[in-house]
């Protein structure tokens, strides 16, 4: 299910089955009663003071541009196959992945040039907020509005029309409401172009106006793609509308 943001696996450890649950870390902790803690022997109740204290966490990591997973676990039977979504309960929360994937220096000086051409741009993105802002901090992009998954989940067609309007960065949004966004643009009379590289941004590519991917792409966004980049660089683009233009004109 490309919409849910957390995946589920089954593990064996010392002949126990375990269930191990990774993904957003609101989510992860949200389904988790207990945790682990360096040096206890058993996990611990996850009461409001250490609940607190996870989110802190992962509040600060965030705020340094770290993107952050959860990750919780729970004993199953033995005789258990498959990971179900009934599983997702009463787990032990074990802690935080987080890793950094800085822009290109090039990112920010090609996002200007296509700006500059007219070209609004707009992020779409499963990241929180926070990590997101980082990122615009240093691509040098103003925020002229955010709207997070949560909310436009509550907005009509008309409503969310209204929203991308104005809106440019759109948070924790899942890849039906990345396809929606694009849909809302192209009702309000804009040609959408989109940018992507995973199996969950085939249907945007399709979509979209324009639909762009890369050559290190997996095969399904790059089906789904009508422009593939053969150089991960942005500014590929931004060349790429000065001469289609020219071309155009000519």
């Amino acid at each position: 299910d490309f919409d849910r943001r957390r995946v589920s696996v089954l593990l064996e450890r010392d002949g126990e089955r375990i269930l191990v649950v990774k993904g957003a870390p609101e989510d992860v902790l949200g389904m988790s009663s207990r945790y682990e803690e360096l040096g206890a022997v058993e996990p611990r109740r996850l009461d409001d003071g250490a609940h607190a204290k996870a989110n802190a966490l992962f509040e600060a990591l965030g705020e340094e541009g770290f993107r952050v997973l959860g990750v919780a676990w729970r004993r199953v039977p033995a005789g258990q196959d498959h990971a179900a979504v009934s599983d997702e309960t009463d787990l032990v929360f074990a802690g935080f992945v987080a890793f950094l994937d800085p822009p290109k220096e090039s990112a920010g000086a090609a996002l200007r040039a296509l700006e500059r051409r007219g070209i609004a741009i707009k992020i779409l993105t499963g990241d929180n907020e926070r990590v997101t802002r980082h990122i615009c901090a240093e691509l040098g992009i103003p925020i002229t509005g955010v709207l997070a998954g949560a909310e436009l989940s509550a907005l009509n067609e008309d409503a969310l029309g209204a929203r991308v309007e104005e809106t440019n960065l759109f948070c924790r949004v899942t890849p039906a409401q990345k396809n929606r966004i694009i849909l809302a643009l192209k009702r309000g009379g804009h040609v959408a172009g989109f940018l992507g590289d995973g199996i969950n941004d085939a249907p945007s590519l399709h979509t979209a106006d324009v639909g762009i991917s890369v050559e290190g792409a997996v095969d399904v966004a790059k089906d789904a793609a009508d422009i593939i980049l053969l150089d991960r660089d942005l500014g590929v683009l931004e060349r790429g509308v000065r001469e289609g233009r020219r071309t155009f004109g000519n």
